[in-house]
């Protein structure tokens, strides 16, 4: 029986030094977590109607701004920019809108000289930094679908 508390003291013991010295990986993810609070990056998430379009058609959008802690971002960031691109790079359309409790939506005509083939909408803030802060969605324009 002495023996048996000895051990369970033991075994207290070592819990409450282990619990005191936490290691490297929670000082990592505390460390990794109060970069973000910091430094927060934007994500943009982008909804269209559809992915496929006629020239000539109107696509309609919805897109939510947050922050790398998927929090909606400050209202510092008021404008949305919006550009299609022609799969070669060339803009087709550029306009720009104001964003809302962290959210944006509109249309956006297509002209109808409008190329066939891949395009792409391009959706950013003002404070976009890094490739990762613009939101790319892959549209096909088709005069037969």
């Amino acid at each position: 029986m002495k023996a048996l508390n000895i051990f369970v003291i033991l075994l207290f013991t070592g819990f409450a030094v282990s619990a005191q010295n936490q290691g490297p990986i929670p000082t990592s993810i505390k460390k990794i977590s109060d970069s973000f609070g910091y430094h927060p990056k934007e994500k943009i998430f982008v909804t269209t109607d559809k992915t496929s379009y006629r020239p000539g058609e109107t696509i309609w959008f919805r897109a939510f701004v947050t922050d790398g802690n998927n929090q909606p971002v400050s209202i510092e960031n008021s404008d949305l920019f919006v550009t299609l691109y022609d799969s070669k790079g060339k803009p087709d359309i550029k306009e720009h809108f104001k964003l809302i409790n962290s959210s944006a939506h509109g249309d956006l005509v297509l002209p109808s000289e409008l190329s066939n083939g891949n395009h792409f909408l391009c959706v950013y803030t003002s404070s976009a930094q890094t490739p990762e802060s613009i939101s790319v969605t892959k549209l096909t324009i088709d005069q037969g679908y």
